[in-house]
Parts: structure tokens; sequence; C-alpha cells
């Protein structure tokens, strides 16, 4: 095979190669909208779930925020506590911390001790999924209830 066809074989190449790690991407991408929630109690906080798109279909993150209410101020909240997942995987990449003194505190899965903090935030953000679902089943059946009590 020639130097010519060499290089033409790995111009086609790259696309294709390109393409399939998009195609990777979608796969592990996957619809998370049955977490999605806005200002549900979950454990005495306030739960916000959100799953965004990227500019490409494809490309999706979420977004798990967490209102802590301050015990010592009703009303008002002691922090918020936000896990990122960038490739929409479940899978945790950032955390930021909020605090009610409005100082920011972020944690990423990059660097040494956000590796520490994030692993043990995935699985407050794994817990608070699951509890985000049996919410959502326990107000499903409230309002089955009541919409049976309706119509009797």
């Amino acid at each position: 095979m020639s130097f010519t066809q060499k290089l033409l074989v790995a111009a086609a190449t790259v696309p294709l190669l390109a393409g399939g790690y998009g195609l990777i991407k979608y796969v592990r991408s996957q619809d998370n909208s049955r977490y999605e929630c806005e200002g549900l109690r979950v454990g005495g906080n306030l739960v916000y779930f959100d799953q965004s798109t990227g500019s490409l279909p494809f490309q999706k993150s979420n977004v798990l925020s967490i209102a802590v209410p301050d015990t010592e101020e009703a009303g008002h909240f002691a922090k918020n506590i936000t896990y990122i997942d960038h490739n929409g995987d479940l899978m945790v990449d950032r955390i930021v911390v909020d605090k009610k003194d409005r100082t920011r505190v972020e944690y990423l899965s990059s660097d040494g001790i956000g590796q520490t903090v994030v692993a043990e935030g995935q699985n407050q953000f794994d817990a608070t999924l699951k509890e985000i679902l049996e919410a959502k089943k326990r107000q499903q059946g409230i309002r089955e209830r009541k919409g049976l009590e309706d119509i009797k």
C-alpha cells in the first residue's frame, strides 16, 4: 500500500472513530427523566433534579440539587448541595456546596481531595435518587386515592 493510499485510509478512519465515540456516548447517556422534580420534599430537604441536553442530542447532563433547611432559622436553608453528572450516566463528576454564609466550595472527581468527597457524594446521590422515586410513587398513590374519592 502506497503512502497516499495509507493517508486516504487514515483520513477515512478518523470520522468513523469520531462517529463511533459519539455513538458510545449516546448509548451511555440514558433517559433519566423519571427522576425529574422541582421542590420535592425528601427527608426534610427540598430536592430538584433536572436532565438537560447539550448542543448535540446525545449529550445529556444531570443536576441534582438538595436544599438543606437551617435548624436554627425556620424558613431558611443552611446549605445547598449540587451534584453534577456531565455525561448523563448518573456518575457524579462535580459537587458544589453553597453555604449559608454565602461561601461556595467545589469538589471535582478529577482531583485528589475531590475524589474522596465525590465518592461519598455518589453514595448520597444514589440514595437520593432512590428516595425521589419512592416519594413520587407515594404522591401518585395519594393522587389516585383522591381521584377515586372524587368520582364516588
